[in-house]
């Protein structure tokens, strides 16, 4: 009797060991959860030096400040002539 009342108690333990709050497949699955968050992290880094280093070209360089303005609002220069070609939808 007092041997199956320990292997129950061992079988127990085991399961709690595996599948509990602080088991195996917990500690497997915050261990994927801090890779992808460094992950992100070092994504977020790479942008944040990008955009960094894109805030200084337009604080110091006014042929960046022509550039984004040409892009990103489409200005053009006087005699400059504007096309805009729309793709065509598939049939």
């Amino acid at each position: 009797m007092i041997r199956a009342l320990l292997w129950v108690g061992a079988a127990i333990v085991l399961i709690e060991a595996l599948f509990g709050a602080r088991g195996l497949t917990a500690m497997l699955e915050a261990r994927r959860q801090h890779e992808a968050l460094e992950a992100s992290l070092l994504r977020l880094r790479a942008e944040n030096a990008r955009l960094r280093e894109e805030a200084m070209r337009l604080r110091e360089d006014p042929s960046a400040i022509e550039e984004a303005a040409r892009r990103d609002l489409q200005f053009i220069e006087p005699g400059e002539k504007l096309f805009i070609i729309r793709d065509a939808r598939p049939e």
